[in-house]
Formats: C-alpha cells, structure tokens, sequence
C-alpha cells in the first residue's frame, strides 16, 4: 500500500506543467558574518530560481543559529514552513548545502521527508546539488558526506586554536570580560611591560582595562562588599540610569549599534564570579548538551601554567583578597531569602508574634491591611491579635529614623596605592640575566645582537631608577559622606529595598497585638547598621553616646 502511493506523489511532483514554487532558506551561524550575509544568500537564490524559471513562494530567513546543534525541524522559521506550510512550495533552494544541513544524518530525515511529501531540494551554488534528478540525489549525498567532514575539521582547528589562545592568554573574540576591551599590541603589553622583559605578543589582540567598564566593575563590588547591597538593587540602578551592560558597551565600541539589553541579576552575578576580574586567563569546559543542542558549559576555572601558577593576561580590576571578599559576600546573600517580588509589606520577614515567634503575614480586609500571626492559617491558632499594617511599619520607620535618620551617610572608596616592590625584584633579575650574556660569544662587540641587548640593558636600567624613585604606598580605603542623611536614604527606596535592609540588616519586630498593640523593635545586627552608614563608626562608641545624650535629657528634665 505504502510503495504506489509514494510513486504517486513523486510523479504530481514532477509534474512541470507549472512552474515549480521555491521556499528559499537562509541561515546564518553568527550576526556578524559578512562573507555570508543574508542579503548575499537571497539574492544569489533569487537570481537562480529566475533562472530555473520557478516562482518564490516565500523566504523561510533564521538568523545566529547552528546547523550543526540545530536541525532543519527545529528551526524558528524553517521549521514552520516544514511542518505546516508545506503545501505552498515544491523546492527548497538554498545558497549552499551547509546552509541548511551539517551532517549526513540531517539531510538524510531531509530526503525521506523530501520523498513522503513530494518535495526537492537545490543548490544555488552547487550547480549538481538537484534532487529532482537521480545522478542529484546521489551528488547530494556525497556533498552532505564532504560537508560533515568539513565541518568536523573546522571545528577542530577552532578548538585546537582556542586551546592555543587560552593557554597563551591571548583575546579568544566574543565580548570580552567585565572589565576589559581588546587592543592590538602594537609595542608591549601590561604583563610585559609589568615584568619588565621583552614583549613577545607584539601583533596580538590581548585585553586591557576599559575606561568605562573597569570603574563600573570596580564600583560594583564596593557597592556589595562593603555597602551590603544587593545585586538587584544594583541591577534596578543601572538600568534606571541607562547605563550600557558589558555586551551592549563592547558592539559600540566595535561601531555597532547597542541592542538595548538590559541589567539582569544572575547576570552580573556570573560576571562577578568570573576569576577574571583578578586579570587571570580562564576557561570553562563543555559538561554536555541541553534540550535544544546547545553546548552546555561548567564554571569558570583559572588556566594554570606547568608550575601551577595562574596565567596573568591582564591588569587586575580587583586583587584575590577582594574577589575572595566579595565572594563570601555572595554567598551569604544567596543564603537569605529574598522578599516576594510582588509584596507591598515592608515588614514581611521582620515582624514576628509575640505569643508562638513565627513569622506574621499580610492580610488584607475591607477597610484596612492587617499581620496577622501565621498560626491562624494551620488550624490551631495561638490567640495573639493582629495588629494595623501602618501602625507597626509606622512605629519601626519611626524609631529607625529617630535613632539614624539625621546622621550622614559616607561611602568607603578604595585607593589602590603604589608597590612596585614587585616589578623593581624582576626587573633586577631580568638585568642580572641579560648582564651575563655580555660574556657571551654571540653577544661580542660591534654585532647587531649586542647592540639589541645594550638597549635593553639600558631601558631596563632606566625603569629600575624609575621605580627606587618612586615611594611606595600602600593600599587602603578611604571614607568620604555622600552628603545625603540615612533619613533621605530610606525614603528614596520602594518598598521591596526597605523589606531587603530590614531584612539583611537583622531588624525584628515582635508584637502583641490587640486594641493597644505592644510591640520591640531590636535592631539585634547594630554593627551592620551603623557600617551602612559610616563605615568608620564603633557599635560600642554609639551606644556610650547614646547613654549620654539619654543621662544628659534626664538631667536636664530634673534641674
């Protein structure tokens, strides 16, 4: 039964009475592909289905996707002309093979679903590729034979190049790491010049320091380590103040236009966890695949040199003590939960029942909101009252304001200093090593090697006094007020950043509630709260201030 049918539909497709209908595809692995741009593909498709004197039946165009991890069915475009469009052309013309398949197995489910549905395929550049033929179908195979090869050698030398690249230190291409930007090495690089040794990567794209993402960086972990801020509330500012993301800086910096992405917690997270802001070469291994083909790839780690040191590839952003801080950091604000995104209860988390201690929720009435205990809702509630939502966020604001509201808020800034002990010990070990081979016969008098390594000699020499003249100056950090009060602080954040201070902050409220409400207020982590505020401020010298100013008042309310 199976076999007349299929030789009744290859013969309706062969069929030319009418002009045969062309559904073009176009693919492209990456945007930023010029040799085979899409514009190149559909005219060189247009220009042979007129030759063919077929008609064009559509344009099935799928942009930045694989053919070797993503099959023709699969594909945003394609896919849907495949499944369910199938009716409205009789070929599929295609610039070249690989356009469309990259593998043997894929154009084989091609063919077959080709045959089951009377359809043929064609090359506009492989003048043989042209399944409506018999010597075609054959060719076909070959080329798809030939192709997957090819395609398995690129990736190879891709590979093998990356390899290369990775454990050279050198840019591998791609938007670069937060931080940095590619430049061409035209003289020396950093680590060179840091060194103090020739440059060996003259030639060379290699990374530096952005002038607008390395602060950026450098400011966001400041913001983390030692403000406390979450990286939602970072995220949230940057976009407030359209600030570029790391992808959408580096294609303007290419002469692009930005894609207008924006700032995404998990995101700069992963940046942040990159050990590359120590200026290491990394690499990150492929795990496996996911549902749809794509690589799937594990954490970054730091490439290793064969005495097991880190490859340096660039200036650091921040130095190991601080990514190792920052670190840490990240991980205790991974530890607490967050608040529910769609909450308006600032004290969700934070206010407790006096009676059983568990948490209190929101529960909204007719008139007004109310925390009520979470006992209510098991079944066997505890029999404490709830209490006003604005009466107990009023009395926390209020006696937080009251005890920090008027004090300045001052940021820590982080100065990195000058040690050149560093550079000045391998400078002097460069030079003892180039003095030595002035013995050396190749190094004799009046040869052009000798000349090369006296001027080297002497630019070292050079550096070396450079470097005695200059002071060290060790690193530290610096405490200067922003100029605005805690008070004008709090009241520019919503209610989802109020909830997260309390929260990160160990504020607690406990409550009895009923008609007239009781309720403490601890603030149980003062240290934290007084560093949000002034770095340089001592728990217990507040505190002794505070009892002061309280013995100072009782007095005065005596005399």
């Amino acid at each position: 039964m199976g076999r007349p049918r299929t030789r009744k539909v290859m013969q309706a497709a062969a069929d030319t009475s009418k002009p045969l209908r062309a559904l073009i595809a176009v693919r492209l692995s990456r945007l930023s592909d010029d040799t085979t741009s899409p514009e190149r593909q559909l005219k060189e498709c247009e220009q042979h289905v007129a030759a063919k004197g077929w008609t064009v039946a559509g344009v099935a165009e799928d942009l930045d996707v694989s053919a070797r991890t993503t099959a023709p069915f699969d594909r945003a475009e394609l896919g849907k002309w495949l499944r369910n469009r199938a009716h409205e052309f009789d070929v599929i013309v295609f610039w070249r093979l690989d356009r469309i398949v990259r593998s043997v197995a894929d154009l084989n489910d091609l063919l077959s679903w080709g045959k089951q549905h009377g359809k043929h395929f064609a090359s506009a550049t492989e003048e043989h590729f042209d399944t409506s033929t018999p010597i075609g179908y054959i060719i076909a195979i070959l080329i798809a034979w030939v192709a997957e090869m090819e395609s398995q050698a690129t990736s190879e030398r891709t590979t093998s190049m990356h390899a290369d690249f990775i454990d050279d230190g050198r840019y591998r291409g791609g938007t670069p790491s937060f931080g940095y930007r590619p430049v061409l090495i035209e003289e020396t690089c950093w680590v060179c010049a840091d060194a103090g040794i020739g440059c060996s990567h003259v030639g060379q794209k290699r990374l530096e320091h952005d002038p607008v993402m390395a602060p950026l960086a450098q400011q966001i972990v400041s913001r983390i380590v030692d403000d406390g801020e979450r990286p939602m509330s970072i995220t949230k500012d940057l976009s407030e103040r359209g600030v570029l993301t790391p992808h959408d800086h580096h294609r303007v910096n290419l002469g692009r236009e930005p894609k207008g992405s924006a700032w995404q917690v998990g995101i700069l997270v992963a940046l942040l966890r990159n050990p590359a802001l120590m200026g290491y070469q990394v690499r990150r291994h492929v795990i496996g695949v996911d549902q749809d083909g794509q690589k799937v790839y594990g954490p970054h780690e730091i490439v290793r040199d064969e005495n097991d040191k880190p490859i340096l590839r660039a200036q650091p952003i921040i130095d190991p003590v601080m990514f190792d801080r920052l670190q840490r950091k990240l991980d205790e604000m991974n530890k607490r939960r967050g608040p529910n995104q769609n909450t308006r209860a600032v004290l969700i988390g934070v206010i407790k029942c006096a009676v059983c201690g568990t948490n209190m929720y929101l529960n909204s009435g007719r008139r007004n909101s109310y925390y009520r205990c979470r006992s209510v809702s098991t079944g066997r509630p505890c029999g404490n009252k709830s209490v006003r939502q604005d009466d107990a966020e009023n009395a926390l604001i209020e006696q937080l304001l009251n005890d920090f509201g008027d004090m300045e808020r001052k940021e820590k800034i982080y100065d990195p200093g000058e040690d050149h002990a560093s550079e000045l010990e391998q400078v002097r070990v460069t030079l003892d090593d180039l003095t030595n081979l002035l013995t050396k016969p190749a190094y004799r008098e009046g040869t052009r090697q000798r000349e090369r390594l006296e001027r080297q000699i002497e630019k070292l020499a050079t550096r070396e006094a450079e470097l005695e003249a200059i002071p060290s100056r060790p690193s530290r950090y610096r405490v200067v007020g922003t100029g605005e009060t805690f008070r004008e602080y709090w009241n520019s954040l919503d209610q989802q950043e109020k909830n997260l201070y309390l929260r990160d902050h160990e504020v607690t409220m406990t409550v009895r509630g009923g008609k007239a409400p009781v309720w403490d207020i601890d603030f149980a982590d003062l240290p934290a709260i007084l560093g949000s505020i002034d770095p340089d401020l001592d728990a217990d010298t507040f505190l002794q201030e505070q009892d002061e100013q309280a013995r100072s008042y009782r007095e005065s309310l005596v005399s």
